[in-house]
């Protein structure tokens, strides 16, 4: 049995719960989303999925917070699965997205899954308070706590100890969520996420060819 999935990228934000339904509807198994934080007047470097480097939106392009979408997609259907394709993890919080991750896993019955992918623009991660250096590791370190923290139960301590990072720690954190290890890295031909991939996770999305 071959499973499809439906992509909803740069789709108008009205459409997205009718879409949804519609795809369960006709069989499909899951729902792909999209993740942009948002759009910079001029970027520094090179997109990485088009030939010329150059963005293939604009700035009046829909997008919506993949996580927020999926709850209302998943408030609407019964039961196909969501999963992102792939949100960005390098400019994240760890902490606030576990929680994020277990309320919608929560919400929607267990019918979401994380699909994690580092960031390309260095401006996301300047802008969110991140840097951009080591990006790699730091995104190893994240899923190693995204995935301790969703393992359900009292988490007495988090540090990520990698240099690059600001020291931290979060003490008795608990999503009360039972998520397992969902958690799928992508990249944009990265050694360290492929990696990651074969450590930390339970699948591989294997970046697209450039458009």
């Amino acid at each position: 049995m071959v499973d499809f999935t439906v992509g909803v990228a740069m789709t108008p934000l009205d459409q997205l719960s009718g879409i949804a339904r519609t795809a369960e509807e006709c069989g499909f198994s899951s729902i792909a989303l999209p993740d942009s934080l948002f759009f910079m007047e001029k970027q520094t470097v090179d997109y990485p999925y088009t030939p010329d480097g150059s963005r293939m939106w604009t700035a009046d392009t829909p997008w919506v917070d993949p996580l927020i979408a999926a709850a209302a997609m998943g408030a609407a259907t019964s039961t196909i699965r969501f999963y992102t394709q792939v949100l960005k993890l390098g400019s994240r919080n760890p902490v606030l997205l576990a929680r994020q991750v277990g309320s919608v896993a929560n919400l929607t019955g267990d019918r979401f899954g994380l699909g994690v992918g580092i960031g390309w623009a260095p401006e996301e991660f300047e802008w969110c308070g991140v840097p951009y250096a080591r990006r790699g590791k730091r995104v190893d370190e994240m899923i190693d706590v995204l995935k301790l923290i969703l393992g359900g139960g009292m988490v007495e301590r988090i540090e990520i100890l990698n240099h690059a990072m600001t020291r931290w720690s979060a003490t008795v954190v608990s999503c009360q969520a039972s998520f397992g290890s969902r958690i799928w890295p992508s990249s944009s031909n990265s050694l360290v996420v492929e990696f990651s991939a074969a450590n930390y996770s339970d699948f591989y999305f294997k970046p697209p060819v450039p458009y």
